[in-house]
């Protein structure tokens, strides 16, 4: 069975989701995502959609966040999402949900072969970098 990712691509369901949290949030959410991606098995992109959902989570919990950006590449070795947003760490510091999001996006990009990078910039925006082996991504075949 196919799903809606198989049939529109992880770029164009991220653009979608991006644009939702922009109308719904007022944060000004921008994207840089290639035009095309390749093939990707089923299961790797529902789970690099889902990891992408809980990043964009993750970047919209923070206090006084006015941009966010989501940058996405492919190279012959691996697929990267990256975001960017600006704001700081709520008063009480980052919440037990938000440690809980990045604890499950760990665990699911890690079931990809992948990692998570997480930078908190001097400014107080963050950099979340998820990236994945391509090789582990790609469909093998087609359906």
């Amino acid at each position: 069975m196919r799903t809606l990712l198989d049939n529109v691509g992880l770029f164009t369901a991220l653009r979608w989701q991006l644009k939702n949290a922009g109308a719904r949030t007022q944060i000004k959410c921008t994207d840089s995502l290639p035009a095309s991606e390749p093939r990707l098995d089923s299961r790797a992109a529902i789970a690099l959609f889902r990891s992408a959902q809980e990043a964009l989570a993750v970047g919209l919990e923070r206090t006084d966040i006015t941009e966010l950006d989501l940058v996405g590449s492919v190279n012959d070795q691996e697929l990267s999402l990256q975001l960017a947003s600006n704001g700081r760490d709520p008063p009480t510091g980052r919440t037990d949900i938000t440690n809980l999001m990045l604890e499950s996006l760990r665990h699911r990009m890690r079931t990809l072969g992948g990692a998570v990078q997480l930078e908190i910039l001097p400014s107080g925006g963050i950099l979340l970098r998820m990236t994945a082996p391509l090789a582990n991504v790609i469909a093998t075949h087609q359906t």
